[in-house]
């Protein structure tokens, strides 16, 4: 199942480029997305892992769904307004997102009740993901061959090879430090560090003038504003920051 998850995760991908194969993927930071895989994270966790939510569980998720609903009418202005990305771009992300939390809640059922290492679980998770992967691409050269001769060009020289072989080990530990969290912790500790990328992009837009931010005008203060809000409640929800208001 895991597998599975990661597997469509990544699937979504591929059916956004048959529907749309003139656009590309479009991805801004401080977006609402962000916060509703905070939320979903949150949802499962209650909902499989059987997580009990306090006060505080209760007001964090609350907040996060508010400063949702606020990002979301901001994105919702860019799209019909401004026309600054294509909307139909976030089709897909919440079945990415959705996939992405399932995959990490049953992940730590796995670990807690499996009683596997994460090291083991990456190996398994892995094997069958490979397994996938050449059930569709077989698929995918009976329709098509045209993808794998583009895919080839990618083998066609030195430097191509050594960027694939550098991504690999960079989503090695990648995925790794995920697991590490998730082991030592809770899927719903991985929040912070999604919310913790978004600043490093905004401290991008400080250095960089042509960043992602670029269309984002003024009220990419706002978000700002409001994915700091969050991140307090994501520390509230984990009991980093404890109060008794």
């Amino acid at each position: 199942m895991i597998a599975a998850f990661d597997f469509l995760k990544n699937f979504v991908f591929v059916l956004y480029y048959i529907f749309f194969p003139k656009y590309e993927n479009c991805s801004n930071p401080l977006d609402h997305s962000e916060i509703f895989e905070i939320i979903i994270q949150f949802v499962f966790s209650y909902l499989i892992l059987k997580v009990h939510f306090y006060k505080l569980q209760h007001f964090s998720l609350y907040l996060n769904i508010i400063i949702f609903i606020i990002i979301l009418a901001i994105d919702l202005v860019d799209i019909l307004k401004f026309e600054i990305f294509e909307g139909f771009t976030y089709i897909f992300f919440p079945f990415q997102l959705i996939f992405y939390c399932l995959k990490a809640v049953y992940g730590k059922k796995v670990i807690l009740y499996g009683y596997i290492s994460i090291y083991i679980l990456i190996i398994m998770k892995g094997a069958f993901k490979l397994i996938f992967v050449i059930v569709i691409s077989l698929i995918v050269l009976i329709i098509d061959k045209k993808i794998f001769i583009i895919f080839s060009e990618y083998f066609s020289n030195i430097k191509y090879i050594l960027l694939i072989i550098a991504k690999i080990i960079i989503n090695f530990f990648n995925e790794l430090s995920l697991w590490i969290t998730i082991d030592r912790f809770s899927p719903n500790h991985t929040p912070i560090i999604i919310i913790g990328e978004e600043f490093c992009y905004f401290v991008e837009d400080l250095i960089d003038k042509d960043s992602l931010f670029r269309h984002m005008r003024g009220h990419k203060y706002i978000r700002i504003i409001l994915y700091l809000v969050s991140l307090i409640g994501v520390l509230l929800h984990n009991e980093i920051i404890v109060t008794n208001i």
